[in-house]
């Protein structure tokens, strides 16, 4: 039977973004190259030759004249012929790939671990955008490969088969995470850190480890602490490794703060706009900082050189970067011929060459293409911020975690930093709460808390003691999405620990039939008389109704 769903390879549309002086475009029209016939098309600015190959689209671009090459994209359409809904699965930033699916068959997209352009995917409707970052110089007659696309189309849904079990977690690593709560725009105060350790110590509760973050005095001034912990940061890592738990810091390695030490004594180690003067990159609509070039050796050197400060004086054993995103934005480096996305890639791999293999990293606010060599874990943030808010911050949540469910194996966690406890109803939807925690258990990773512990309800504590030995059983466990998702109907998941969720996505009250053979045949790829269980309740064959809330959810060990 022909498939229902295709790629509209007759007519494609390119554009080419370039210049350092405000943002210039060409476009025009083609067609996809077919196996083995590829096509070229030529802009006033240089020529295009794609390719295609064994389901590998690639291509080559000439430039005629030196440009400053922002981007190129490539639109093309999607076609249903029955005309029923299409479902784009992975179009958020940072996304390693694409699967679109109409229920019956399914068309995936996906790039390369080891990257020189950042590549995203965006819907459009009906269409499908790719877009390939370099923000980079090419000479006269200069040739830049672009980074190739893997495409399949496969029937069946959106359910992957069967695939081999990896950890998201190296053996021996965290699984709980506590991370010190902020106040403004500086670190815990050490007090308020010491209260915490005590509460931990009285209560005998404690994390894998403990993050710590803006204890500097300005982001770029990296061997400058706050006058809180000059000569007691030593002393309070010892005590926490003394509690059998990891001292771990959060930092913005290529962050300079404008009145920053490090900004009066090298100007010339900073990031360019067009323009030729130092870029000026806003964070949050205040913060305004620069960013480091990386390309110079001598902002590697003092890179390494914080790093055995951190190591090595002050004891830090386990590091969170932040803020890595800054390195694919468009700028003038000391070599301009390197591509954005290069340049993080580069940066992954001098923090694990310098921090050891042994060393557990963790980052946020990258594309999600690391290799598990580079980084143990890239982190989602996904913080809850008022009950009004609630609703939508959590089905958000929950819809990204289900998507990179269906991706790929990639060791990535949905980093809350606020796991909601009973009783805090002033700061989250209750049903949608609930559904929040759920997913935050199966969805395995690392659990990480920030919170004054101190102040936490009895109700509260009591819960953090079931908690963490619950979650433990589900950190290892490796997801396999079964049902894709979707906003207004129900999505189902499964943790290669052997549980099984259930959620409901939309505003509405939602039904939902699981059919226990079926299952049986998507998770295990057999049959068989294993039970799905929910309490004490078991079923080994045959059909259970569900009937869900709205945004609720349920667990079942199957």
């Amino acid at each position: 039977m022909a498939s229902t769903l295709k790629l509209d390879k007759s007519q494609i549309h390119l554009r080419i973004s370039f210049s350092s002086e405000g943002k210039k475009q060409s476009r025009i029209k083609g067609r996809w190259p077919g196996s083995g016939q590829p096509s070229s098309y030529t802009f006033p600015q240089g020529t295009l030759k794609m390719s295609s190959a064994k389901d590998i689209f690639s291509a080559v671009f000439k430039a005629e004249e030196e440009i400053y090459l922002r981007e190129i994209e490539m639109t093309i359409k999607v076609q249903n012929r029955q005309r029923g809904q299409i479902y784009f699965n992975g179009c958020f930033p940072g996304s390693p790939g694409i699967s679109i699916s109409d229920g019956q068959y399914v068309i995936r997209m996906k790039r390369n671990r080891k990257m020189r352009q950042y590549i995203r995917f965006i819907n459009t409707g009906s269409s499908l955008k790719i877009i390939w970052e370099f923000n980079c110089m090419v000479p006269e007659s200069g040739s830049l490969p672009m980074d190739p696309v893997l495409l399949t189309q496969t029937s069946g849904g959106l359910q992957p088969g069967p695939s081999k079990i990896e950890h998201r977690i190296p053996a021996g690593i965290a699984e709980t995470m506590w991370i010190a709560p902020q106040e403004a725009q500086r670190g815990i105060r050490v007090k308020d850190l010491e209260d915490n350790l005590s509460w931990m110590e009285q209560e005998r509760l404690f994390f894998n480890i403990i993050r710590l973050e803006k204890i500097h005095n300005k982001a770029g001034d990296w061997d400058n602490l706050h006058t809180d912990y000059r000569g007691k940061i030593g002393f309070i890592n010892r005590r926490i490794e003394h509690n059998g738990m990891v001292p771990a810091l959060g930092f913005e390695p290529f962050y300079a703060e404008i009145d920053s030490e490090l900004v009066r004594l090298h100007p010339e180690w900073l990031v360019g706009d067009m323009k030729g003067d130092a870029l000026i990159f806003t964070l949050n609509r205040q913060r305004k900082i620069y960013i480091l070039d990386f390309t110079q050796n001598e902002v590697k050197e003092y890179l390494e050189e914080c790093i055995n400060i951190f190591r090595r004086q002050w004891g830090f054993k386990s590091f969170h970067l932040q803020g890595l995103s800054a390195l694919l934005v468009p700028g003038y480096h000391s070599d301009n011929s390197i591509e954005s996305g290069k340049i993080l890639y580069s940066a992954l791999e001098f923090f694990r060459s310098i921090l050891g293999k042994d060393c557990f990293i963790t980052a946020e606010d990258i594309p999600l293409i690391t290799e598990v060599n580079q980084i143990d874990m890239i982190c989602i943030p996904a913080r809850l911020t008022t009950k009004r808010k609630s609703r939508t911050e959590i089905t958000n949540a929950l819809f990204r975690k289900m998507e990179i469910s269906s991706l790929s194996n990639y060791p990535w966690i949905l980093n809350s930093g606020n796991y909601p406890l009973p009783e805090d109803d002033s700061s989250f939807h209750k049903q949608a709460g609930e559904s929040f925690r759920q997913m935050l258990l199966i969805g395995g990773g690392i659990l990480s808390l920030s919170m004054s512990l101190p102040s936490i309800t009895e109700k509260q504590k009591e819960e953090l003691t079931r908690l963490i030995p619950s979650f433990k059983k589900f950190s290892r466990g490796e997801l396999k999405q079964l049902v894709c998702p979707r906003k207004k109907e129900t999505s189902t998941i499964y943790n290669s620990s052997g549980y099984l969720g259930v959620f409901n996505l939309s505003s509405k009250k939602q039904q939902v039939i699981l059919n226990m053979e079926s299952l049986k045949q998507e998770i295990y790829n057999k049959t068989g008389d294993s039970p799905i269980q929910e309490g004490r309740t078991g079923m080994k064959t045959g059909e259970l109704e569900l009937i869900l809330p709205p945004l609720g959810s349920r667990i079942f060990k199957f």
